[in-house]
């Protein structure tokens, strides 16, 4: 037996080493993207969603990814991601074919970050709808500015929303204090 093991040829076991989602490395920014893939994902979370998508305006395509849990309730990053896409909020109870998502533009918000290995990646961070004075074209400074602009006013908008929705609970609060207090 050892002799046949002699004569055995090696055969070699190649791979090619192909670039994973999300690896990309682009200058922070506000990008246009195409939505082509959202994979179901493991993390130290639980289950999650890893949306993927190419920056239309560069001439290769360019990877770019932002992960999500897979909650898709009003609050839920998934949800808000899922209505940016459909460029309306869905209803509670209603159904959403998130294959139905792919291949819708939006623009992206990158944010480069150091994982822990010391690779550097690009990760989406926010979706918002494409301004309609930017049509199909390139991205020019003027409406990048603008839609940065547009991102920033609607979290500022969350934050108020959420500073009144703190008080109204203060509110309500002090209101029951009260009423024990009587």
């Amino acid at each position: 037996m050892g002799e046949e093991y002699g004569r055995r040829t090696r055969s070699r076991r190649t791979v090619t080493v192909e670039p994973s989602a999300g690896v990309t490395l682009v200058d922070e920014g506000i990008y246009r993207a195409e939505l082509i893939d959202i994979q179901d994902i493991d993390t130290q979370f639980g289950q999650s969603w890893r949306w993927v998508f190419d920056l239309v305006d560069f001439a290769e395509e360019t990877l770019v990814s932002g992960v999500s849990s897979q909650k898709m309730s009003l609050r839920s990053k998934a949800y808000e991601w899922a209505s940016t896409l459909l460029g309306r909020e869905p209803e509670p109870g209603e159904e959403i074919d998130l294959d139905e998502l792919i291949g819708r533009q939006v623009m992206v918000t990158v944010k480069n970050r150091t994982m822990r290995d010391g690779t550097e990646v690009s990760n989406v961070v926010a979706l918002a709808k494409i301004p309609e004075q930017m049509g199909i074209g390139r991205v020019d400074e003027r409406t990048e500015a603008e839609a940065e602009k547009e991102i920033e006013e609607e979290a500022e908008e969350e934050t108020e929303e959420e500073a009144e929705a703190e008080t109204e609970k203060k509110q309500e609060k002090k209101a029951k204090k009260t009423r024990r207090n009587k």
